[in-house]
């Protein structure tokens, strides 16, 4: 499957999906879908215990940015966790 297609897929919306939905027709190209940016930070307590915390950004690009099944063009995630080695 190419780019386009994948694209398409996801953030294109076509003549049948436009009637049912409501949204206008979109057609979407190639490139660039989306850019991250992760952070990720690690403590340890001791041998046995440990903890971490990451975060991560994205931020839509071009026709995915553009496309109106979008609602956001940013997007922030983040996780902790406590670890136990054994």
């Amino acid at each position: 499957m190419g780019q386009r297609h994948l694209h398409a897929d996801f953030f294109g919306v076509n003549a049948q999906e436009s009637a049912a939905s409501g949204l206008p027709q979109y057609a979407t190209g190639s490139g660039v879908r989306d850019v991250h940016f992760n952070v990720n930070a690690t403590y340890k307590f001791n041998s046995h215990w440990s903890a971490n915390a990451a975060a991560v950004i994205g931020r839509l690009e071009k026709s995915a940015a553009g496309s109106p099944i979008t609602q956001r063009r940013l997007d922030l995630n983040g996780v902790a966790s406590v670890l136990y080695r054994f």
